[in-house]
């Protein structure tokens, strides 16, 4: 599935063309439906009615053929914080502020989201909820009432769907995604995107926006793009030499995956042909004299920060098979490419080091996992204990009252209440020793999915992708017509496009049941998700995928490099350094290739472990496995002392023996002491 994008439309735009309903009313009409629609008592009717005579006096002072025009004209909505500040100031705030939100309620303005976010009267929201649309506000607040949300959440939605409703002009349950987009990229212009994914499916659970993704984010991430898109990011001014590019990598996309496909794109388009274009202006063809091959290959050697490129010679490799599948092609299709051929600017010589640089990167490989696998016990008991304290932390503060000191694994904290909203539910503390204020319902579901995603990958040796992929269907039970049942995992085809079985050990079983207990619902099922995968920038069906977050309240899977950013913090927090005192850092790969060595060392047969891994090739597993020092030198020891049982015994000169001569200066010894 492609996504579609939709491009939001500017707010001034949006505004002009819709003017609120009651825009063109008099003061006489306003002041009425504002005594019969609004709450409140005489007096208080009696002084609204007055601050309306006040506001729109002195609006009427500004040019416009409606109320809206002319709000606009006077900058109330760029006003901010010092709204009305200098030319209402005659008048009270109370009456600014009842005048306004009858003018907003009432539909006779509709202020910018800035004014909205920064200069709301106090009770704006909850008058406007009890006024306009009050049945489905409270359909959407029971629907809330559903979602794992705290106080503090819940409220902030239902300011969400206020904004929503007051900006659309629009009944709430007749949105459509496109006035949705709009409202969301005002708030995101405010930095303030928290609470619209809540949103979107509340509106979608209350029968709105029916047909559209369980994600709005679905609508706005962009999709695949077609060879000409990707060709054209990189701006190829040659038409002839672009479409020739086109063409040749449309025939290459069929024996790709979309990743590689742009991977590919950008070493031939970006690094080659578009710098070639930048240097060397006026080229027109792809046959490159001797002086600029060689100056484009001494730029694409070093990155822009004067680092030396790591991939250079797959560039090379990946130019030259440009090169050469042309003059192949040709041979079969000449009217199509043999205008084309021509000698490669990079020679059979210059690609033969592709061998040495994939050795020297595998022997960083291998020392790395050297490196990490002695400090993987000690991040598997930082995880742990994490886990444990945040988990006895949380659960002593939601029955803790406000102010109240905590004692928990020796450290003392204070129950503090963060928000407008008392909630023991979403509690926070404050750690005396350091000062830090813990949202501990955060902190305990950062530990959780640390603890989660480390397990489950130095337990399997799992790629990053394939983790996050894991739904409960994954979880499989093999009962043998003799002998003992088996839990396998069953993972899907990910980067070799073959699907593989994996037999779980009790200690991941356990694991994988301890995260499905966390991600049930109340209804004692897993919630269905859709993933967005970005190599493939499609987003995949809905699934009980395992590895799922709450972020606000919308469930969402795990992305790869949220998984990636956990297991980072985790290593820094367990504190792990080499010799030298330099931080380490685990990635997912790591964990991969630890898990690769430690199988086939402890005595597993190494064609296992590929199947285990999900290499095609047993070469590839033979890379992955770090020979260990201490395995050289037992073998070596043994090596000497089976010598040693041979040899004879002989002098060895004791270090105040002379020139080589025999006398009191040397020693007798046995050759093996």
């Amino acid at each position: 599935m492609t996504a579609t994008v939709t491009v939001p439309e500017a707010a001034s735009s949006w505004e002009s063309r819709s003017a609120p309903e009651g825009a063109r009313w008099s003061l006489k009409e306003i002041t009425a439906r504002s005594t019969e629609l609004l709450p409140g008592t005489r007096k208080r009717k009696v002084e609204r009615a007055k601050g309306l005579a006040y506001l729109l006096e002195w609006l009427g002072t500004f040019p416009g053929d409606n109320w809206q025009q002319r709000w606009i004209a006077a900058g109330c909505d760029q006003a901010g914080t010092s709204w009305g500040q200098q030319d209402l100031i005659p008048y009270r705030k109370s009456l600014q502020g009842s005048a306004v939100i009858a003018l907003v309620v009432l539909g006779v303005i509709r202020p910018s989201m800035r004014w909205l976010r920064t200069a709301t009267p106090p009770h704006m929201f909850i008058t406007y909820r009890n006024v306009v649309d009050s049945e489905t506000f409270a359909l959407l607040d029971e629907k809330l009432s559903t979602f794992r949300l705290s106080k503090t959440s819940k409220m902030l939605a239902l300011n969400a769907m206020t904004l929503l409703r007051i900006r659309t002009g629009v009944p709430l349950l007749s949105v459509t995604p496109s006035q949705f987009l709009r409202a969301e990229a005002e708030w995101k212009a405010l930095r303030r995107t928290r609470s619209v994914g809540v949103v979107w499916q509340a509106l979608q659970a209350c029968g709105a926006l029916s047909g559209e993704p369980g994600d709005y984010r679905a609508l706005q991430l962009e999709g695949r793009r077609t060879v000409p898109q990707l060709v054209d990011t990189y701006g190829v001014i040659n038409s002839r030499v672009r479409s020739l590019l086109i063409e040749y990598l449309t025939e290459r996309a069929a024996a790709l995956d979309y990743s590689s496909l742009a991977g590919l794109t950008r070493m031939l388009v970006r690094n080659f042909w578009a710098d070639i274009e930048r240097h060397h202006p006026g080229q027109d063809s792809i046959r490159l004299s001797h002086d600029t091959a060689t100056a484009w290959k001494q730029r694409l050697r070093h990155l822009s920060g004067g680092r030396e490129r790591r991939d250079y010679f797959a560039h090379l490799t990946a130019v030259r098979a440009f090169y050469t599948d042309l003059a192949q092609w040709a041979i079969t299709e000449p009217e199509r490419w043999a205008l084309w051929v021509c000698p490669s600017p990079v020679s059979a010589a210059e690609t033969s080091n592709l061998a040495k640089q994939k050795h020297q990167r595998q022997s960083r490989m291998h020392q790395r996992t050297r490196t990490l696998a002695p400090w993987l016990n000690a991040l598997v008991l930082a995880a742990g204990k994490e886990r444990a304290e945040t988990a006895a932390l949380l659960q002593a503060a939601s029955q803790a009252a406000e102010g109240e000191l905590l004692t928990v694994h020796g450290t003392t904290y204070r129950r503090v209440v963060r928000g407008h909203y008392r909630d023991n539910g979403w509690p926070s503390v404050e750690n005396l020793e350091t000062g830090a204020v813990i949202r501990l319902h955060r902190a305990e579901e950062t530990a959780f999915w640390s603890w989660a995603i480390l397990e489950v990958l130095r337990l399997t040796g799992l790629r990053v992708e394939e983790l996050v992929e894991l739904t409960h269907t994954s979880i499989r039970r093999y009962d043998p017509t003799a002998g003992e049942a088996t839990v396998l995992l069953h993972v899907a085809p990910s980067k070799t496009d073959r699907e593989r079985l994996i037999p779980a050990s009790p200690e991941l079983a356990s694991v994988l049941a301890t995260i499905i207990r966390r991600v049930k619902g109340p209804d004692d099922t897993l919630p269905l998700v859709s993933r967005f995968d970005p190599l493939e920038r499609t987003w995949g069906a809905k699934l009980p995928h395992l590895f799922q977050l709450r972020l606000g309240g919308v469930p969402r899977v795990l992305s790869t490099a949220g998984a990636r950013s956990l297991l980072a913090a985790l290593a820094a927090k367990a504190d792990c350094k080499d010799i030298d005192g330099t931080p380490l850092t685990f990635t997912p790969h790591d964990l991969r290739r630890i898990f690769a060595t430690e199988t086939v060392n402890s005595g597993l047969p190494v064609h296992i472990a590929q199947h285990l891994l999900g290499h095609l090739n047993l070469n590839t597993t033979q890379g992955y496995i770090a020979v260990y020092p201490e395995q050289v030198i037992r073998n070596y020891r043994s090596f000497i002392d089976n010598r040693r049982v041979f040899r004879p015994v002989t002098f060895i000169p004791s270090p105040k023996a002379g020139d080589g001569v025999a006398g009191p200066g040397m020693t007798f010894l046995p050759c093996h002491q």
